[in-house]
């Protein structure tokens, strides 16, 4: 586990619609869930080139598809963008 600067931009991949309402990314797609035992949360930096081919490549499940992503700077803390796939 890495700890994120607040100036760096990352993008979180989001399996749900319902993660997503008028465009907007719910804050719930970046809440732990304690539910599911969750610790961290996973997010690619995009200062790293390869960040959207690694957003594609994450294993796809019956239950689980990729609906997109959301972008956001850590230091705003608001993801501001969501592109859907």
């Amino acid at each position: 586990m890495f700890v994120i600067a607040d100036h760096e931009d990352v993008a979180r991949a989001v399996f749900s619609p319902k993660m997503v309402f008028r465009g907007m990314i719910l804050p719930a797609a970046f809440e732990l869930r304690p539910q599911m035992a969750e610790e961290y949360l996973s997010v690619m930096r995009m200062s790293f080139i390869s960040w959207k081919e690694d957003i594609l490549s994450i294993p796809q499940r019956k239950n689980r598809q990729l609906y997109g992503y959301a972008e956001m700077n850590v230091g705003e803390g608001w993801a501001s963008i969501i592109r859907l796939l």
